[in-house]
């Protein structure tokens, strides 16, 4: 039956190119017949594509082990939710996976007859179509899922235990659909390129899909920070890693390609810079899937060296050379508005531009720190490698202005210099931020790993932007106007219908809020990052029985260790009390598990989470006989100030663009 998987592969691959050549028929001869068979393509070809990862996700559930990629990610013994995540734990499943998400979102694109009113659709299908072509050619020549043993294993190898957590099972699928969603504005940069048109309507549905797959892209990346906090116990979430790296960049200058198209939204400026950036950003989502899936950099988050990197290496000048191509053809549109000048250094325009370009310059500078070791490797055949001093000298200060500018720019006006009244009222935030910097000078909270000046910087910075978004919304004419029941008579004669209504119309007039909740997300991530960075606390204990020390404001207590065996593994865990001040806080159990089927030790840390940080447990041996009560732990402890705020902020950049990508009415004015 799984036989079926591998030949509706094939199918997929045909019906898309048979898409894009309608597609591209349908374009250039005006044709609503070739439009017919494009649509009918697109629906092929997802359903082909979800007959793959059905008997994909068959063969796993039913343990066929005759398959290589079963036997290789599943045993026996899995449960079920990982089971269900092996469909993309391994590098044939993931690009499956990939695969359909690319259909699904082709679909979304073109599927629908009143969609192709645009001249630049048959186009942009056509190129989809060729993107998710190229997914389905990788999988059937260089990684086939569906590959088999010529006898069945009697058991599986099982899943990697780093991937049994419930942020790896949504992690991949959240990076792999903003990859995919990724592909969207690139198809519609060629569409409108290839069409001549730039309208509106195409630049309204680039802004959609461009925020879309940020937003999906983000909120993977913040998952996978929280996985490496729970699972790879070193006390941290970002290390610099390439595949992190390659990651974050598509994040980058995806961010910069939303402040510029607010430009072009608002002057009809800087079209080629946006289309470079489209571009640009599409491909870097293959740069990041051939340096994870090469071998060429070696990372406990990349997949095994395979051919598979190659093939996204050679689509990469393609793609460009493509973009070059239409640009040129092109150049008469693009330049049809010559007004490309800025009205003013302190105006709107001029903070969006200054963001774009500090968005794609850190991005360059993370992509040279990643790219360069390989480059000295091929070319001196020696290996090198670039500490996180490089990326934290040189990216870190950057992310500081960059957070900078997002409370500067509340204040700036468009097309114009700033009022006195805007100047007054920035004042106040300024003097915060400036009274926070000395009031964590005087009491000493500069830190000790970087030094004073960049965190007493760095919250200075925070506080400064935290107060002016605050300011600004609720100063704005859309906060005041937003206010929901402020007359006491009101609330008692309104029912729960108007109260629904009520916030209905808020939401609606959240034009200015769903940004600022989307910076103050960024700002409140800095801070996260920031007091866990430089306020770090460490300890190394070894504690016998019943043995108790103090840890900064905490009180340890070791109350012994416990064995559990399953089938899986064996768990060796130490019971911790925590105490403050005389009271009890919490009850934590570290652990290490051992899987002797592979010969493999996880360390299982445990978390104390509060707003002004955490407290991280892990345990890295224990000596002695825990069964006669006799045992000593071996304990590594830190405290990660204000870490919780990392993923306060992701949560709230997920709230905010939500918001953003809430269908609303048109305004005009």
């Amino acid at each position: 039956m799984t036989e079926a998987g591998f030949w509706a592969m094939i199918v997929t691959l045909l019906v898309s190119l048979y898409t894009m050549a309608v597609a591209i028929l349908a374009g250039t001869h005006k044709s609503s017949a070739f439009g017919r068979g494009a649509r009918t393509g697109i629906l092929v070809s997802f359903i082909s594509s979800s007959v793959s990862m059905a008997m994909l996700l068959v063969a796993l559930l039913r343990r066929d082990f005759t398959l290589r990629y079963v036997y290789a990610h599943t045993n026996t013994h899995l449960p079920l939710a990982y089971t269900v995540s092996a469909l993309w734990a391994g590098q044939e499943g993931s690009l499956l996976l990939w695969l359909w998400f690319a259909c699904l979102m082709t679909a979304l694109v073109g599927a629908r007859r009143r969609n192709w009113d645009a001249p630049f659709i048959p186009y942009t299908v056509a190129t989809a179509a060729l993107a998710q072509g190229f997914l389905a050619l990788v999988l059937v020549v260089a990684s086939n899922p569906f590959a088999r043993f010529p006898m069945a294993p009697l058991q599986g190898r099982g899943l990697n235990p780093l991937l049994q957590n419930i942020w790896m099972v949504m992690h991949p699928p959240a990076v792999l659909v903003g990859y995919a969603a990724y592909a969207v504005p690139f198809a519609l940069a060629i569409g409108g390129l290839a069409a001549g048109d730039l309208s509106a309507t195409w630049l309204r549905r680039v802004r959609y899909w461009s925020l879309l797959a940020w937003l999906l892209l983000g909120v993977g990346i913040i998952m996978g920070a929280w996985w490496a906090y729970l699972e790879l116990s070193w006390g941290g979430y970002w290390g610099w890693d390439p595949v992190e790296n390659a990651s974050l960049i598509p994040w980058l200058t995806g961010t910069a390609l939303l402040h510029s198209l607010a430009m072009q939204r608002r002057r009809g400026a800087f079209k080629r810079w946006n289309v470079w950036l489209i571009a640009l950003t599409f491909v870097l989502c293959y740069l990041a899937t051939f340096i994870t899936r090469s071998g060429v950099i070696q990372s406990v988050h990349a997949f095994a060296r395979s051919p598979v990197g190659t093939y996204f290496l050679i689509a990469i000048p393609v793609c460009l050379i493509a973009t070059s191509y239409l640009l040129e053809r092109r150049r008469t549109l693009l330049d049809a508005r010559q007004d490309q000048t800025l009205p003013s250094l302190t105006s709107r325009e001029a903070g969006l531009i200054g963001t774009s370009l500090l968005m794609v310059g850190t991005g360059a500078i993370v992509l040279v720190g990643m790219l360069l070791p390989v480059g000295i490797e091929l070319v001196q055949r020696r290996q090198v490698g670039l500490s996180t001093d490089f990326f934290n000298r040189t990216v870190v200060p950057l992310l500081q202005i960059i957070v900078l500018f997002i409370g500067v720019c509340v204040w700036l006006p468009w097309s114009g210099r700033p009022t006195q009244q805007t100047r007054q009222r920035i004042v106040i935030p300024a003097l915060i931020g400036i009274n926070t910097s000395l009031i964590l000078q005087l009491i000493g909270l500069g830190g000790p790993v970087l030094g004073s000046a960049p965190a007493i910087l760095s919250f200075g910075i925070a506080a400064f932007v935290l107060s002016s978004l605050i300011w600004a919304m609720l100063s704005s004419p859309s906060a005041r106007s937003a206010s929901i029941d402020t007359d006491a008579s009101d609330k008692q004669q309104k029912g729960m219908r108007d109260r629904l209504k009520d916030i209905g119309r808020w939401v609606q007039r959240r034009t200015i809020r769903s940004g600022n909740l989307v910076h103050l997300s960024m700002v409140l991530i800095a801070v996260g990052v920031c007091g866990s960075s430089v306020y770090q606390r460490e300890a190394q204990l070894r504690l016998a029985h019943g043995e108790t020390t103090r840890v900064g404001p905490y009180t340890i207590t070791y109350h012994g260790a416990q064995i559990d065996d399953s089938p899986l593994r064996r768990r060796v865990s130490a019971e911790i009390i925590v105490t403050q001040g005389g009271r009890s806080m919490t009850f934590l159990q570290p652990a290490q598990d051992l899987y002797p089927e592979i010969d493999q030790r996880v360390t299982r840390v445990a978390i104390r989470s509060r707003l002004d940080g955490d407290l991280y447990v892990i345990l890295t041996g224990i000596e002695g006989h825990p069964e006669a009560g006799a045992s000593i732990a071996n304990l590594r402890i830190l405290h990660n100030p204000l870490i919780i705020w990392i993923w306060i902020g992701g949560t709230l950049m997920l709230i905010g663009g939500l918001l953003a990508l809430w269908p609303q009415k048109s305004r005009h004015g």
